[in-house]
């Protein structure tokens, strides 16, 4: 990683902490290539309290200078994850408090700046500060492999909690659901953001390639998924558009939807003898659908191909068991039947998970240190992914393989 030193304009204004700031260091925090919506940076900050002298590590997501044709992408992401920090999560933890839940399964928030002019429109000096969880032992599984088996039943009862939650507002608490639901209502206008269709490509591009004809062709090529060819294609002939996300899911489980549920956005402190703990980051595209849309994509997408092969149904049902669980701590009447939601998990791999799970493994499974440099570089994704999915690797071949397995398996395709 670059040593290199970057600005964030005005930096010490933004930053909400004890103490007059003396010293400011900035640097990237993670590798071209592992993030595209947000330029992410190390903000390390120099207190000077009484003169005590205090250092603290943060985290500051900004907007890419160089993504033109995707501006106001980046720019509607920013603004919903700032709010999601401002707005939500202080909710989100009056009412875990409520239910004596301890855990904060999100980042601390120290400090946002949506623009310059106080319009409320975002603009290229918008930036988001966080706490930054590497220095408290927190960190990101090798996206590459995976988690295994006991971080994987972590990770579900967190996000089974994620879940539960909003369902406990809305069925026993209204008037804390209404300002959650307010906020996925303002995140849908971002549909508004999206182009409807991709860009055009360059002319040393055909126009007829798109990232789903791209990955069928790919998936043709491997012998071992021959047989599952006939099922997968009709998946991947249905575009897929970030708009489509936005889709509301169908009552009574509908609730917060993370949307982009995998390995890169949850961290991990695993010690010794203590229970592992989870942090769920990256809050820029939720949505309120089915809570088995974002188990389905994290388990097709972020688990271990040999910890799915052997555990697959075992971790269904773990989460399943977790799930009823809060429910039945958050005081929601409505049962959910382990048939019930078996179907839940069918229809939502079937409307949109696969395709999903299928064309993010190029994401996953990109290689490490050649992505593009969205701090330096412009960047279409549609050209950039179709060119991934054109030279896939022997891992992602696996992956693609072991979801294409355990779906059949389901009866899911």
């Amino acid at each position: 990683m670059s040593t290199q030193e970057y600005k964030i304009k005005d930096i010490e204004k933004v930053v909400q902490i004890k103490g007059p700031i003396k010293n400011v260091k900035i640097t990237r925090l993670t590798a071209p290539g592992e993030n595209y919506l947000s330029l992410v940076f190390r903000v390390d900050v120099q207190t000077d309290e009484n003169g005590q002298i205090n250092n603290k590590s943060l985290v500051a997501k900004c907007i890419p200078p160089q993504n033109k044709d995707f501006l106001g992408i980046n720019m509607i992401s920013m603004r919903n994850e700032i709010e999601w920090y401002i707005d939500i999560v202080p909710l989100w933890d009056e009412y875990f408090e409520e239910y004596g839940i301890t855990e904060s399964i999100f980042p601390k928030y120290y400090g946002s700046r949506i623009d310059n002019s106080d319009n409320g429109r975002p603009d290229m000096d918008c930036v988001l500060v966080l706490e930054n969880l590497n220095p408290l032992g927190y960190k990101n599984e090798d996206r590459y492999i995976g988690f295994d088996l006991n971080t994987t039943k972590a990770v579900l009862k967190r996000i089974s909690l994620f879940h539960a939650a909003p369902l406990g507002m809305k069925f026993v608490k209204p008037e804390k659901f209404k300002l959650l639901k307010d906020y996925i209502d303002s995140c849908r206008m971002a549909d508004k953001a999206f182009p409807e269709e991709p860009p055009p490509h360059d002319e040393s591009e055909s126009p007829s390639v798109t990232p789903e004809s791209a990955l069928i062709e790919a998936i043709k090529n491997i012998p071992e998924c021959a047989e599952y060819v006939p099922k997968l294609v009709p998946f991947l002939s249905k575009i897929v558009t970030p708009a489509d996300w936005n889709i509301e899911g169908e009552e009574p489980w509908s609730t917060i939807s993370h949307n982009d549920c995998w390995v890169n956005n949850i961290m991990i402190r695993v010690k010794d003898g203590e229970e592992t703990l989870v942090k769920l980051v990256d809050f820029q595209m939720c949505g309120y659908k089915s809570f088995a849309s974002d188990l389905v994509f994290f388990l097709l997408t972020s688990v271990r191909n040999e910890v799915l092969t052997e555990h697959f149904d075992e971790l269904i049902r773990y989460y399943y068991d977790e799930f009823v669980n809060y429910l039945e701590k958050f005081q929601v009447n409505l049962k959910l039947s382990y048939e019930e939601y078996l179907l839940e998990l069918k229809n939502a791999a079937q409307t949109s998970e696969i395709t999903h799970a299928l064309i993010f493994s190029s994401i996953v499974f990109g290689e490490k240190g050649t992505g593009v440099d969205i701090a330096v570089e412009e960047f279409n994704p549609f050209i950039h992914l179709t060119k991934m999915i054109q030279n896939m690797s022997d891992k992602q071949k696996r992956k693609i393989i072991t979801i294409a397995t355990e779906t059949t398996k389901r009866n899911w395709i």
